[in-house]
């Protein structure tokens, strides 16, 4: 048992969608619903822990991502980024941190650059672990969502606390692509009209947060392509940012 009094949960050997959703009952029925319909490997045996389906999967970084950390953070980070895997207890905080962020973060659509940097450094306070806050592009079906196919200029970018930035931004944490802002921006009714039906197709209308596999996320009709990894340097004033922004700035009085 958890210390928190949480059922356990079996860890599967296999890619597996975790989801969480906002405004629905906690098992989440309309969420598992969509995932076994779309053949995500949800096992009738996997439980729900406060909404969230998790397992683990063989899923490896690909290469080029490495790289991009590698630049961000340095070659030792590098190495244990790519090889890092998270156990039981780090998922269950891990779990506890994104809640945290959908729970202090209304439903705002387009702020995917500050939720991810606050996700960013609420991890980073709370797990010793490796990930990277990627930027880039998202692709539906060949057509871009969000970004195009030119290089980022990170530097320039990212170097305002509120970024005018048209692509995208994710992290990745072990071997999850986790996204907390995509699915606000395409069920807000502002988003590109793609996005909003593959997101209500693929996951159902009241997802809030999503964490995949990148193998899943390809199969979902999701193409991320990752363009930069944002520093240290950057992630703490976003952060600020998006503390101002939303409200938040009591959280560092």
């Amino acid at each position: 048992m958890d210390p928190k009094g949480r059922q356990d949960v079996d860890l599967l050997p296999w890619d597996m969608f975790w989801a969480e959703s906002l405004c629905v009952p906690a098992e989440y029925p309309q969420i598992a619903y969509q995932a076994k319909r779309r053949c995500l490997a949800i096992d009738p045996r996997a439980k729900s822990v406060d909404g969230a389906w998790m397992s683990i999967s063989s899923a490896l970084h690909p290469r080029p991502l490495v790289d991009l950390v590698r630049v961000a953070h340095g070659a030792d980070y590098a190495k244990r980024f790519e090889t890092y895997d998270f156990d039981q207890a780090t998922l269950y905080r891990f779990s506890d941190v994104c809640r945290s962020v959908m729970e202090d973060v209304g439903a705002t659509p387009g702020a995917c650059t500050l939720m991810h940097a606050l996700l960013a450094e609420r991890v980073r306070a709370t797990l010793d672990a490796p990930f990277a806050v990627v930027a880039g592009a998202l692709k539906i079906n060949g057509t871009y969502i969000f970004g195009n196919n030119a290089p980022i200029s990170g530097d320039r970018v990212f170097s305002e606390t509120t970024p005018d930035f048209e692509g995208h931004v994710w992290m990745v944490f072990g071997r999850y692509l986790v996204d907390v802002s995509l699915a606000r921006t395409a069920l807000s009714g502002r988003g590109h009209p793609l996005l909003e039906r593959t997101i209500r197709k693929q996951f159902g209308p009241k997802t809030g947060l999503f964490a995949m596999p990148t193998g899943e996320a390809r199969r979902a009709g999701l193409l991320y392509l990752a363009r930069y990894v944002l520093t240290d340097a950057q992630i703490g004033p976003l952060a600020q940012g998006a503390k101002r922004c939303f409200g938040l700035d009591a959280d560092t009085e």
